[in-house]
């Protein structure tokens, strides 16, 4: 079994490269902003501030609408690759599939504008520190106060601008959080397609896709059949939980050729 490409994973490099664009952006106006001996004034500060909110505000502006779109992408890509397998049945997805789409849309925007805001707050924490050692340094002048300031300038970039930790204590740039939530989030959504359109068509044998040098986590599942959470097909195991089976996670499920010869020997029937 194949790998599975989504036509959502170029949508997904894509915002990558916009929050890398991003990254280099951030580092680049927090640093001229703490080479400035202005950033002791909080008048300065506030307007430095309120130039990095603007811009964070504008990535997502292109970011969010992509993360629609590769959630979208992936969602219908499945549930139409379900018809392709079953003799009879046709496309046209109803409320269901709007509305699971959309939650998990919303749900990988959300997450997507909770980073920026925190790396907001940690841009903020960065002008607020350094604000307040140049005030304390403010009798140094030339090399001294250079130096001294430059030390904390490297310390506060390679530490706080653009990047956090998140509840689980695993440290992210805007870049690889941003890649991580829309890649786990897409492979969520194709997931849910297939599950959601084969339950439609009362179907129940999912293949979990299968990669090279699968992870520990999900090397027991990698190109396996399972019945769909809550069913039971004989001589199938059922799952418990549908892919990703963990953050960054490349598995997805599609619809098992297994459920033709189901149809065949009438244990389902097949779509009017």
């Amino acid at each position: 079994m194949a790998r599975e490409r989504l036509k959502a994973d170029p949508v997904v490099e894509e915002l990558g490269r916009l929050y890398e664009v991003a990254e280099e952006n951030l580092r680049e106006s927090v640093k001229r902003a703490v080479d400035s001996k202005a950033l002791g004034t909080a008048r300065y500060r506030e307007e430095q501030l309120r130039l990095v909110r603007a811009y964070l505000s504008a990535v997502q502006d292109r970011a969010v609408p992509l993360a629609t779109e590769a959630v979208a992408k992936a969602y219908s890509q499945q549930a139409l690759a379900v018809d392709a397998k079953v003799p009879g049945a046709t496309g046209g997805f109803g409320g269901v599939h709007t509305e699971a789409a959309t939650t998990l849309a919303d749900n990988l925007a959300n997450s997507l504008n909770d980073a920026a805001e925190l790396v907001g707050r940690q841009v903020e924490d960065v002008f607020r520190k350094v604000g307040l050692e140049q005030t304390a340094l403010g009798v140094l002048e030339g090399k001294s106060r250079i130096e001294v300031t430059k030390a904390i300038v490297d310390d506060l970039l390679h530490e706080s601008v653009t990047g956090f930790v998140d509840n689980g204590g695993r440290r992210w740039t805007l870049q690889s959080y941003g890649k991580m939530v829309a890649r786990t989030t897409t492979r969520e959504a194709a997931s849910a397609g297939t599950a959601n359109r084969m339950r439609e068509l009362e179907l129940e044998l999912i293949d979990v896709s299968s990669h090279a040098d699968p992870c520990d986590i999900c090397a027991d599942y990698d190109g396996n059949t399972y019945a769909l959470p809550g069913t039971s097909v004989e001589g199938y195991p059922t799952i418990d939980e549908l892919p990703p089976f963990h953050p960054n996670c490349r598995h997805v499920t599609t619809a098992s050729a297994a459920n033709l010869d189901l149809l065949t020997e009438g244990a389902v029937t097949a779509p009017a």
